[in-house]
């Protein structure tokens, strides 16, 4: 995947480990920072080839979010924003939860 744009260090670090969710002992979470998407220019007209809806769907009417997963944890969601470059600026936790070869292998 490719990053557009900066993330904000006062909210998350580059490496997703943030001091964010405060958590003690051997207890640990993911904090997924999602910033800035982009959206190809051409996917209102595909819209309109799959739904058969002619002049329905345009650049400025597209909203979008993102849904984040993680096995074993609820869904998370980014807030919903507008165009085809969109800037969802948003925060998504998982955890608490303890570090073991089996969650690792997820990150695989």
């Amino acid at each position: 995947s490719r990053y557009f744009g900066e993330y904000n260090s006062d909210v998350a670090s580059s490496t997703g480990f943030s001091e964010v969710s405060e958590l003690g002992g051997f207890e640990n979470a993911l904090d997924v920072y999602i910033s800035d998407g982009e959206i190809q220019p051409a996917f209102p007209q595909s819209l309109e080839r799959l739904t058969g809806l002619t002049g329905a769907f345009s650049c400025d009417q597209l909203r979008t979010m993102v849904c984040s997963e993680l096995h074993g944890f609820d869904s998370g969601f980014s807030a919903v924003t507008e165009g085809l470059r969109p800037q969802y600026q948003s925060l998504i936790s998982f955890g608490p939860f303890v570090v073991t070869d089996e969650l690792l292998g997820q990150f695989y």
